[in-house]
């Protein structure tokens, strides 16, 4: 198992990154603030991070990528909804 999972990031890690900076929301709405990005990141890492902890110390099954793609997500949501601008 420890062949295929080297061999998974050997050969689909650069993908796999490309896809989460920049494939997930649009990053050029940030291009003139580029703190927004900065702390959206820092956040959905954070947030993971206690998520990753929780859901360990009551011992399930807990996927990494998972976790951290649905806090970017959740940032890029919630960042439209703060900017938008109703009629």
């Amino acid at each position: 198992a420890s062949i295929f999972e080297f061999c998974g990031v050997l050969f689909l890690g650069a993908s796999v990154t490309s896809t989460v900076r920049g494939k997930i929301f649009n990053t050029s709405d940030y291009e003139d603030m580029p703190e927004v990005v900065m702390l959206g990141m820092f956040t959905s890492l954070v947030s993971a991070s206690f998520m990753m902890m929780i859901a360990t110390y009551m011992g399930m099954p807990v996927s990494t990528t998972h976790t951290v793609i649905g806090c970017i997500i959740g940032f890029a949501v919630s960042n439209f909804m703060l900017h938008l601008e109703y009629c």
